[in-house]
């Protein structure tokens, strides 16, 4: 906690209480958060490392931000004296503040910048000093106050349980989706072998009804042929049979003549 007294207008004031926000690494005045980081960093390195932890470097609106800043530094740094957000950003002729906020106070050593450095620092009293934007200085950051960061062993905890019944839901999931296609193409080859069972059925039977037929046809010709052979074998019999009829015929005639004749004589 800071505390300490600042002169306004040749008038003591009380200096700021100050606490620490959630995150005790950093300063709590007014909802915001101040922190003075122990590495020597340029300018633009600064800002980034302030950017990292959700922050910008500090602005500084009116004189008890400034003693509070001033406090921080003193106490933080090593040689009382750190980069604060505010820069000459060409082809502006003013300073602005990185974090955009309205130039309303200002405390410069000697009333205005007195060199060519593009870039601000605060030194010992809380007074501002432009300066060259490649020196190497500690710096303060500044951000608003953050709610308090949960417990990381619980968040891991969560993390375990969570994770793996996750993969679980997923994977039981994965294999609903395949016994469910299993299940329809099984169907599907089910459904296509009963129509190929009933398309040979209907082709065995179609044949069993035309065999018969077929068989009924070829037994009439062979029969009708049969017949006509016998016929022709008949004839042929008949014709060979015919000269031998005669020729007994015409030797019983024979036979009776002469039986009559010698009879008579």
């Amino acid at each position: 906690m800071y505390g300490a007294t600042v002169a306004v207008n040749n008038t003591v004031v009380a200096s700021p209480v100050t606490t620490k926000c959630k995150d005790t690494n950093w300063v709590l005045y007014q909802s915001k958060c101040y922190r003075v980081f122990n590495t020597f960093e340029y300018f633009t390195s600064a800002n980034k490392i302030c950017q990292d932890n959700g922050a910008k470097l500090a602005s500084i609106r009116d004189l008890l931000e400034n003693k509070v800043i001033e406090d921080i530094v003193r106490t933080g740094t090593r040689y009382n004296e750190a980069w604060i957000g505010l820069r000459l950003v060409p082809p502006a002729s003013s300073y602005t503040w990185l974090d955009n906020a309205p130039m309303v106070y200002s405390n410069w050593l000697f009333e205005r910048p007195n060199n060519d450095g593009k870039c601000v620092q605060i030194i010992p009293g809380g007074y501002w000093s432009n300066t060259l934007c490649y020196r190497k200085l500690q710096f303060v950051c500044k951000r608003a106050e953050v709610l308090p960061v949960q417990n990381n062993s619980k968040t891991k905890l969560i993390i375990m349980i969570t994770l793996p019944l996750s993969c679980i839901v997923i994977m039981l999931l994965f294999i609903s989706y395949l016994c469910f296609k299993s299940h329809g193409e099984i169907k599907s080859l089910r459904l296509e072998e009963k129509k190929i069972s009933r398309h040979f059925i209907d082709v065995v039977t179609n044949s069993a009804s035309v065999a018969p037929q077929k068989s009924t046809i070829e037994e009439a010709y062979e029969e009708q042929v049969k017949e006509h052979v016998d016929g022709l074998n008949a004839k042929e019999q008949a014709e060979d049979h015919q000269p031998r009829r005669k020729r007994v015929h015409s030797t019983q005639n024979g036979k009776e003549r002469m039986y009559k004749q010698v009879t008579f004589v």
